[in-house]
């Protein structure tokens, strides 16, 4: 009989549903993704799961689950003895309500704050502040000291660029300062 084939990254939302394999008993084989080498992004995962995301479940259909909540519906509604879901439909739109919930924006939320703790951090707002407060000194013959200088910002998604004499701030996934460029 094939397996289950679960496809996850620890520290991220899919030991959720690793939690959920093991508490039902289930034999499965694990594929342990590192994110931050890429793994999602190589051919043979994203032909699992064109998303690229974790978690992913194949089935021993093999066919693919690439959502925790269409994974955690699946393993509940697959094994109604385990009661991870009410009976009662109206009560079970309630708890895939609240699944929905948690996974939209509370861990949305957390997972942004733990990939990108400096942005969050107090040293992080100082630091994009700062070039606010602080104009540049003006030379008497011309553009401000330190002008043309390659600087080193976050851009709107919270990535390092480079930018010739601009920096922006980020700060929860919004601009904190406006773009300043140095003329």
């Amino acid at each position: 009989m094939a397996r289950l084939k679960f496809y996850m990254s620890p520290g991220t939302c899919s030991t959720g549903i690793h939690i959920l394999l093991e508490e039902l008993g289930l034999v499965f084989e694990a594929y342990p993704l590192n994110l931050l080498a890429g793994d999602q992004f190589k051919p043979e995962y994203l032909a699992i799961n064109p998303r690229g995301s974790v978690p992913a479940l194949m089935l021993p259909d093999g066919s693919a689950l690439t959502s925790y909540r269409s994974i955690a519906c699946w393993l509940a509604e697959a094994h109604p003895h385990s009661r991870l879901l009410p009976e009662d439909d109206e009560d079970k739109v309630q708890v895939m309500a609240v699944v929905k919930q948690v996974v939209q924006t509370l861990h949305r939320e957390g997972v942004v704050r733990i990939f990108t703790t400096a942005t969050f951090s107090d040293e992080a707002v100082e630091a994009a502040a700062a070039p606010a407060r602080a104009r540049p000194a003006r030379s008497a013959k011309g553009p401000p000291t330190g002008a043309g200088r390659q600087r080193r910002g976050r851009g709107a998604a919270g990535r390092r660029t480079e930018r010739s004499g601009e920096q922006e701030g980020i700060v929860a996934g919004k601009q904190l300062l406006t773009t300043q460029k140095r003329q």
